[in-house]
């Protein structure tokens, strides 16, 4: 039997009855209650318990989600009666400090129960040790809990989380292009985030490892024309980095193997020779010169047709082919003889194109000089005038029998070289002063002097027959100028004409006009007094019909003139 002793306050209550009211007035006692058992007896406070186990993953890679978890038990005796929280943190400063990565709810735990909390994914930005710690019956640093517990001490664990990132690496190559058996490049490479191997591959010419920090090494001098590729790979326990890569080009002055001709002679006139040309040592630029010009193909093997040859001589050729490093040159030549036959240009003229006039205004006469002979303008040409413009006449006469005394010469417009049937367009503005019939033709390869400069196959054809051409009256109410391309314009403005010579153009008579955008004379209408128009608008028209004229000269029919004295 095991005595039971407790010490107990208890409460006593006095009644007294006042004025007709019962009061009651409490007294506290304290004593000692004893009782007995018949067996081994002990109170203790029967509470919960709750302890968390070490947060798992320990190892983590950068800017990878990931969750935490950790087992929480109930080692009181009793159920914890209601829902509580995990809390986890992390410090990256060994513990010092900690930030909230959030609470996680667990339902009633049973005395002697467990469960697992699992935390929301996370993710580390950084590399590095970090401690993760779980603390059960708390919902952030400053919650208290809402457990009761037999050990309020126990209720947090932690781990030690290593977070890990791929490798990063990068490559470099200096110089990045040089002369074959000249250029020694030099590698340089760094890396990040703990490497624990670094591989190289490609044209390295050093072991395959590689300093895990970075590093440089020399790749010895380069004798091969070619690109050359280098590349770098480093792992650690997270993964493997991505490829780092580096080449240098190795080059040489470029070399043009072949360059030919076809056909290598011929008479002139007959021959359309095509070139071709092979290159190696890649050249950037291959450049003609000589007796063909301009940019050229750089691929190999690569051929042009050229134009027919026209002229006596040795044509040469040139192709020179470059690239950063140097350059090469090759010529080849093809004679071009006149044997077979007589090979020299033959110019012609068209007849000119206009037939009618107005006298004194230019008109405009254009014609078409073709080379109809076997060789082209400078094949006929001497030395001095090889590639000069081609000279061409015009003529006008009012006589019939075409004598040279009575005809006037003028230069027309030069015509470029011509090849064999080639044409170009010759023109002249004439005016002519006289009504009447005019002969006019243009002759080609000679100037007004009667200067030639070409040898023809036939030089009795130059000139075209004599054309007539009608010289007409000008209208006398309209303006124009001593131009014909250019228009004349009214002083005031207020109305303008452009003076097509052959066609005078309708406008209201104007007393005062210029020229636009030519020094020329703009030739004035007739007064009013002899223009036939009604200027004043009195019903009467020039002199002597309308008494505001004294005479045809006057160049105002408005005010009315009366003669005083005499007759």
């Amino acid at each position: 039997m095991k005595k039971i002793s407790q010490f107990l306050i208890y409460v006593s209550v006095t009644v007294f009855f006042l004025c007709g009211f019962t009061v009651g007035v409490p007294t506290a006692h304290a004593g000692i209650i004893e009782s007995y058992v018949d067996a081994p007896y002990q109170v203790d406070a029967q509470q919960p318990d709750l302890t968390v186990q070490a947060p798992s993953p320990v190892g983590a890679t950068m800017n990878v989600p990931l969750t935490f978890s950790t087992t929480v038990t109930n080692g009181g005796d009793l159920t914890t009666g209601t829902s509580f929280s995990v809390l986890y943190q992390s410090s990256s400063d060994g513990g010092v400090t900690f930030s909230d990565l959030g609470p996680v709810t667990v339902g009633v735990l049973a005395a002697g129960s467990s469960a697992v909390a699992t935390s929301s994914s996370t993710t580390f930005a950084v590399n590095g040790t970090f401690i993760i710690k779980a603390c059960a019956d708390k919902s952030s640093a400053s919650n208290p809990g809402v457990i009761t517990e037999s050990n309020e001490g126990n209720n947090c664990n932690q781990s030690s989380l290593v977070v890990s990132g791929v490798p990063k690496v990068t490559l470099t190559a200096n110089p990045t292009t040089g002369t074959a058996g000249v250029v020694n490049p030099t590698l340089t490479w760094t890396t990040t985030n703990s490497p624990t191997s670094c591989n190289a591959t490609g044209d390295w010419t050093n072991t395959p490892s590689k300093a895990l920090g970075g590093g440089s090494e020399l790749m010895g001098i380069l004798s091969t024309i070619k690109t050359y590729s280098y590349s770098l790979t480093c792992t650690n326990a997270t993964g493997t980095s991505a490829v780092a890569t580096a080449t240098v080009q190795v080059v040489s002055a470029p070399v043009i193997n072949t360059f030919t001709i076809s056909p290598v002679s011929g008479a002139v006139g007959t021959v359309t020779p095509t070139l071709s040309w092979t290159t190696s040592n890649a050249p950037t630029s291959c450049t003609a010169t000589g007796d063909w010009n301009g940019a050229k193909s750089i691929s190999s093997p690569s051929s042009e047709t050229l134009n027919r040859l026209n002229i006596v001589k040795t044509y040469s050729y040139t192709l020179t082919c470059a690239n950063s490093i140097g350059s090469d040159s090759k010529t080849v030549t093809i004679p071009i003889t006149a044997s077979g036959g007589t090979y020299l240009p033959d110019l012609t003229m068209s007849m000119p194109t206009t037939y009618t006039a107005l006298v004194n205004r230019q008109t405009l006469f254009s014609a078409v000089v073709t080379n109809e002979g076997t060789a082209n303008t400078d094949a006929g040409a001497s030395t001095a005038y090889k590639g000069s413009p081609i000279w061409n006449f015009f003529q006008s006469t009012t006589d019939s029998y075409y004598a040279p005394a009575n005809i006037d010469s003028r230069n027309a417009s030069a015509s470029p070289p011509l090849e064999i049937g080639g044409i170009n367009t010759v023109s002249i503005p004439r005016s002519f002063s006289s009504i009447g019939t005019w002969y006019v033709r243009f002759c080609a390869d000679s100037d007004d002097h009667g200067t030639t400069k070409i040898t023809e196959l036939n030089e009795g054809n130059n000139c075209t027959a004599w054309a007539v051409v009608n010289v007409e009256s000008s209208d006398p109410t309209t303006p124009y100028c001593g131009n014909a391309l250019y228009s004349c314009i009214n002083t005031d403005f207020s109305s303008s004409a452009t003076d097509t010579a052959a066609i005078p153009p309708s406008v209201p008579a104007k007393t005062a006009w210029r020229c636009v955008n030519v020094a020329a004379t703009c030739y004035a209408p007739y007064p009013q007094c002899k223009d036939g128009i009604d200027n004043d608008a009195d019903g009467k028209v020039d002199f002597p019909a309308d008494l505001g004229c004294v005479n045809a000269t006057d160049t105002s029919e408005g005010t009315v003139k009366i003669k005083v004295g005499g007759n």
